[in-house]
Order: structure tokens, then C-alpha cells, then sequence
């Protein structure tokens, strides 16, 4: 039997489904174990970033955000909220709850975001079947030491599912979507605006367009809401304010910074533009855009492995679509614009060439 065959038979499996139903029954399990295990016996860091995206969300309905104090009933780290106006925006709908039931369910949509972003992801680099993939490394995440982190009530997986929306719908040539769904992933966090840099070296202007129209919407509303253009200097200052560090919650270039004398506060963003001003486009392109964002974050937390993980699958992707590719052809890939979804019969999917590099 032939590799081709043997994964083809591999595919049409009867234990296939119901593997994979297994998998993301066990993944949901763990997850209400956990939670119930919360209730019941506490957890340190519980709902500890949810609480200030509450108290930024009733400053920003207040009409004060970024000029005074946060103010919460509950213990929160920092009295400066200091990410964009979406962020506070998008827990403004669960204020209308009490916090026992807002901060649960908080959780809850930001843990659906991660199995979301694992099947959007699977999808992307074209691996079959993508419900089992996507199991599995929704399993692998929850069962890690990166799980836990998720009851804090941080909004990134909320961002990564932005983004991996994006990558999806910029890759189908949706570009309306995909502007549109970039543009509110750079007005929660910051980072995703490196992607603007392969979308302008793709010459991809409609999508950019859209984004950088959403997100200065998005800016001009809030500016507005909070008062005019007075609330700029204030706002720009919040921005830049950076979280006291606990060491051994901070990874890769922020662990760096603050336990090696030689590296420069600097070095996170010369790392991040030595990574953008390589001429990558398409699926590598997105892939090194993603680990620029991470390496400029100035707080680089444990919660955000995961995007960490998605961008190196991408950049991995696009690397052997490009090997692929020259294989075949005997030369170096055109760039086009979209990537090809997975043949049937394939378990990885064969790449067409993707816009990895300019001809």
C-alpha cells in the first residue's frame, strides 16, 4: 500500500469521528472539572484580569477611562488601565450580570475562543481532519501548565480569534472581513498592527484599508465618548504604562529583560523589526508577523503561548508549502495571493504556492 493510500484509508476510518469526539469531550470535561474546582476551593489569580477589564469598561461608560483611577470592589494589580479602548468595550455587555455570573461566563467564552482559534488554525494550515487536529491541541493546551492561566479572564484569546478570523477570511479574499476583523483585534491590542506590514508588501490595500479604517473608527468613537481630543495625552500615557513584572509569570524576551544586566529595554522591539523587514508574504509572511507582535509586547505573560504557537504552525506552514512548491517547480514560488485548502484523500493537505517571498 502506498503512503497516498494509507493515509487515504486513514482519513475514511470509522474510529475517525469518534476519536475525535472523545477528544473534545475529554478537553470539555477537564475544563468543567476545573471550573467546578474553582468554585468550590478557589484559585489565586481568579478572574484578576477580568476585574480590571470590568472597572476600564464602567470608566469608559462613565466617560473617564484613562483619566481616572481604575476602582474595583475586588483585588486588581494595576489602577491605570492601559490597553485600547475596545478592550474595556468588549466586557461592557456583561456588566448588566452580576460579577459571580460575568466573570464565569468571561472565562467560558474566552476558553470556546481557544477551541475556536485551534480549529480556524487547523483550517489555515490545512491539516485533515481538522476537527481532530483541532482536538487535540485544544486537549494538549488544557492539560498543559498554559490552561490555568485562562482563569485569570485575560482577553488574548479573544485577540487570537480576531486574528486567526482574519488570517481565514484574508486567505479566502474577504477582504471587507478580514479588514474589518484586524482593525478590532489592533483597537483591543496593539500588536496585531504588525500584520499591516505584510498586508502592504502583498500590496493587499482594500484589506488594509479596512483595517486601519476600523481601528482609527474605533479610536475616533472612543475619543469622542470620552470628551475630545483632551483625552489623547492621557489616553497615549495610559498606553504606555507597563505592568509591574512577577518573574515567573513572563516568558521569552520579557524574562530576558528583567533577569539578564546585557539585554536592552529596547531588544523586544529591534527583534520584532529585524523579524518584519524580512520579505515574507502569505502564510510565512503571517506567521513572523505574529512572533513580531509578541516579541514587541512589553509584558510578554504565560497566557500568551498560544500565540506564540499559532504564529510558529503558521510559519512552519508556509515553510514547507515554499519547499513544496520549489520541488515541484524546480524554481522559486510567484507570489499569489491565497493558499490552497487541503485535496481529499491527504492528511497534510499539498500546498499550491503560497506568497511566501516577493519574485
Amino acid at each position: 500500500m502506498t503512503p497516498a493510500r494509507l493515509r487515504a484509508t486513514l482519513l475514511d476510518a470509522w474510529w475517525i469521528p469518534w476519536l475525535t469526539a472523545l477528544i473534545w469531550a475529554i478537553a470539555a470535561v477537564v475544563w468543567v472539572d476545573r471550573l467546578v474546582a474553582v468554585a468550590y476551593e478557589g484559585y489565586k489569580g481568579w478572574l484578576v484580569d477580568w476585574h480590571v477589564y470590568a472597572a476600564g469598561a464602567q470608566n469608559l461608560l462613565d466617560g473617564d477611562l484613562y483619566r481616572v483611577p481604575l476602582i474595583s470592589p475586588y483585588r486588581i494589580p494595576v489602577d491605570t488601565f492601559n490597553l485600547p479602548p475596545a478592550a474595556p468595550a468588549m466586557a461592557i455587555p456583561f456588566l448588566v450580570l452580576p460579577d459571580g455570573v460575568a466573570g464565569p461566563m468571561w472565562v467560558i467564552l474566552n476558553v470556546v475562543a481557544v477551541a475556536a482559534t485551534a480549529l480556524l488554525t487547523a483550517r489555515i494550515v490545512r491539516v485533515r481532519p481538522a476537527w481532530l487536529w483541532a482536538g487535540a491541541a485544544f486537549l494538549a493546551l488544557t492539560l498543559s501548565p498554559w490552561g490555568n492561566p485562562a482563569l485569570l479572564g485575560n482577553n488574548t484569546p479573544l485577540v487570537l480569534l480576531l486574528v486567526a478570523g482574519f488570517v481565514t477570511t484574508h486567505l479566502a479574499e474577504r477582504s471587507t472581513l478580514a479588514g474589518a476583523m484586524l482593525g478590532v483585534a489592533i483597537a483591543t491590542k496593539l500588536w496585531p498592527a504588525t500584520f499591516l506590514v505584510v498586508l502592504a508588501r502583498e500590496r493587499s490595500w482594500r484589506t488594509f484599508a479596512w483595517a486601519v479604517g476600523t481601528a482609527a473608527a474605533i479610536f475616533l468613537v472612543a475619543i469622542l465618548w470620552l470628551g475630545g481630543i483632551g483625552v489623547i495625552g492621557p489616553m497615549v500615557s495610559s498606553l504606555s504604562v507597563r505592568d509591574d513584572i512577577t518573574t515567573q509569570f513572563v516568558v521569552g524576551i520579557t524574562w530576558l529583560r528583567e533577569n539578564v544586566d546585557w539585554w536592552p529595554e529596547w531588544g523586544g522591539w529591534a527583534i520584532s523589526l529585524l523579524i518584519l523587514l524580512i520579505p515574507a508574504r502569505g502564510m510565512t509572511g503571517y506567521g513572523l508577523a505574529t512572533l513580531a507582535g509578541m516579541a514587541a509586547i512589553p509584558n510578554l505573560w504565560r497566557h500568551y503561548w498560544g500565540t506564540v504557537a499559532f504564529g510558529l504552525v503558521l510559519l512552519i506552514r508556509g515553510l514547507v508549502d515554499r519547499r513544496q512548491a520549489r520541488a515541484r517547480t524546480g524554481r522559486r514560488p510567484h507570489a499569489q495571493r491565497v493558499g490552497t485548502p487541503a485535496e481529499p484523500g491527504t492528511l497534510f493537505g499539498e500546498a499550491e504556492p503560497d506568497p511566501e517571498y516577493g519574485s
